[in-house]
């Protein structure tokens, strides 16, 4: 389980990096860093092409998980001597993608992908030292552009030329269990730490509906036709982001 694998080592690294100088350590804070998430199992999208002889619709292409990448502000403060709480927000550019050709002469390609999202995070977390480990659930927003394109590339040509697109925004809860850790009081004149997460994402997948345009002999002129592609939700990825403190709390 590879996921499982490069978690731990993340997780690892962490652990094995050198504590802060100061040994007054304190979590409340403002924080500001890059943030990166990583999905590692590929999946399958499908397309519900009307303009398709039913024996070849639904389509099934591969679908990469990709990743993400933005930047992450986010508040920590103590409700007791134990626990600190806080929440983030990251806004992230979405990475993941799918490409496949299809239709009586494979030359109608069907693309399905990411974009720029953002996701929020409201989390409580347990210091033991310079280690923080926490658990938090969150909302995040996921882009999807979709698009259709019948060129009759190659021949023979059937009668399912045109194209359409779609886009749309979804929105899934996920949950996050992870850890926190301080590393240094001396970097830029400002404490930072790095932290490492797995996130749960709800299964319900990315359902783009549009219509796109078909020509052809016989087609009556302005005919469109609705398509429908479906892409899932990687069950969960990996996040990790390193940020500096810029207040106290």
């Amino acid at each position: 389980m590879p996921r499982i694998t490069i978690a731990g080592a993340l997780l690892w690294a962490l652990l094995a990096s050198p504590a802060p100088a100061s040994a007054q350590l304190t979590w409340g804070g403002i924080y500001v860093g890059p943030d990166f998430a990583a999905g590692f199992r590929q999946l399958t999208f499908t397309v519900v092409d009307s303009a398709q002889p039913p024996a070849t619709s639904p389509v099934v292409g591969p679908l990469q998980p990709g990743g993400a990448i933005g930047a992450r502000v986010g508040l920590l403060f103590y409700v007791s001597d134990r626990f600190v709480v806080g929440g983030d927000l990251a806004v992230n550019y979405f990475d993941y993608h799918g490409d496949y050709y299809y239709g009586a002469a494979s030359d109608t390609r069907a693309l399905t992908g990411g974009g720029n999202g953002w996701t929020v995070l409201a989390r409580a977390g347990y210091p033991i030292g310079s280690l923080m480990p926490y658990g938090g659930i969150g909302l995040m927003t996921l882009p999807n552009s979709a698009h259709v394109l019948d060129g009759c590339n190659t021949a023979p040509c059937d009668s399912a030329l045109g194209e359409g697109a779609g886009k749309l925004t979804a929105r899934r809860l996920m949950y996050v269990i992870g850890a926190d850790l301080q590393l240094t009081e001396s970097f830029v004149g400002m404490p930072w730490s790095a932290r490492v997460e797995w996130a749960y994402i709800n299964q319900d997948p990315i359902v783009n509906t549009f219509s796109r345009t078909v020509t052809g002999p016989g087609v009556p002129a302005g005919t469109v036709v609705p398509i429908v592609i479906t892409t899932p939700m990687s069950k969960g990825v990996i996040r990790t982001s390193i940020s500096i403190r810029l207040g106290k709390r």
